[in-house]
Formats: C-alpha cells, structure tokens, sequence
C-alpha cells in the first residue's frame, strides 16, 4: 500500500470576506541544478488569479533542462503570454512580486515580475477584466520521477506578504490561511521525507511554505 505524503506542491490562500487584492511577495532561493537530464520542466512560482480559476499571473523559477531561468507568465485559459528570460543561478535570491496598480469596471492593472533591476526583462503590465484575488504559491514539477528533482530537501516560499482592501478601504496585511490542494495530480507520494508541501508560518505577514524534494 502506498504511504500518502503530507501536504501537496500546490497551497491557495484562503482570505475571509474576499477583499479586493494589492500586493503579493514571495521570496525564495533558486535550488541546486538537477544531476539527473530529464525533457520536463520544473516550476516554482507564487501567483494570482481569479477565484472562478482559468486565469494567473505568475513570477516563474523554471529549470528547463540544462539551466534555471526566470520568466513572467499570464495563462489565459490556456493560452500562455511570456515576459522575456532571465538566467540564474543556484543560490540566488529572487522575490517574485504582483501588485494592483489601479482598477475601475471591468479594468484592473497589475504590474508583476521579480524585484531588481536585473529582472527588468520579466516586468510586465497586464490588464483583466476582472479581480484577481485568489493567491497561490506553487512548485511544479512535470516529472514523477524525484531522481530528476534537485538533490536538496526542500526550497522555502519564505517572506510571503501581501496586502488586501476591505470594503471600508482601510488595508489589511495580517491574517488569512494557506491550504493545500491535494489532489493526486498536486502530489508525489515517492518522496522519502513523505512530505510535498509543509505550511512553517501561515498567513501573509512574514509566510513561510516549504516544498520538498526529498
């Protein structure tokens, strides 16, 4: 019988009273190159879209094969728009960040992509037709075979902060709950740790979410 592992590799916030979406933050460190080839890709991302789903911006870590590389991606359901690439390097600390700049009916402008002037390439400004309130944070590996993964326990989606607007207009920076979607798809139940993904410190001030390899 196969041993279940804990959490998944994907967590969605959720946050009472659906307030209107400000600024996500999310720091992490880009892992060790895997030693084993593999053609499928992984993807480690913070992210927003619409609660109805079919939508999301995300800040992409993505290994391809033979380097990691870090890209702003806008899915469309579906069809998938790309900032330009930007090499990296194992150890390198990047912060993806999203941000609503303004919003009227049925227009709201968000700016996103990873903080620096050395991601400029990844800095786009996308605009919806609607709120996209729903956050994410996400390691995406395409394979099931954990040989393939970087050979370290875990990368930490560490520094998760956002902010929200209440109704009233006042902010809203505290609070909230991660939860992890457990669908077989979302899971790796071969990992040896038997863990996906292990919330450290829940909510959106100072947040913390590991995801193992191992």
């Amino acid at each position: 019988m196969t041993s279940t592992a804990q959490g998944s590799y994907y967590a969605s916030l959720d946050m009472p009273n659906n307030p209107l979406f400000k600024e996500l933050k999310t720091t992490w460190q880009v892992p060790v190159k895997p030693t084993k080839y593999d053609v499928n890709n992984i993807f480690i991302w913070n992210g927003i879209g619409p609660r109805s789903g079919g939508h999301i911006i995300q800040p992409v870590l993505d290994w391809n094969g033979t380097k990691w590389r870090t890209v702003l991606v806008h899915n469309v359901d579906g069809n998938y728009l790309y900032s330009d690439y930007v090499d990296v390097e194992p150890g390198d600390m990047l912060t993806g960040f999203i941000r609503l700049n303004s919003h009227t009916a049925n227009h709201y402008e968000y700016a996103a992509g990873f903080e620096g002037t050395a991601f400029a390439a990844t800095h786009r400004t996308i605009v919806c037709p609607v709120p996209y309130n729903q956050l994410v944070q996400c390691l995406e590996p395409y394979s099931t075979d954990i040989t393939t993964y970087p050979h370290q326990d875990f990368v930490s989606m560490a520094n998760i902060n956002a902010k929200f607007e209440a109704a009233d207009g006042t902010e809203i920076n505290r609070g909230g709950q991660w939860l992890m979607d457990n669908r077989a798809s979302l899971k790796r139940n071969n990992v040896p740790s038997l863990k996906n993904g292990i919330i450290v410190t829940d909510g959106i001030n100072g947040g913390r979410i590991d995801f193992y390899f191992r």
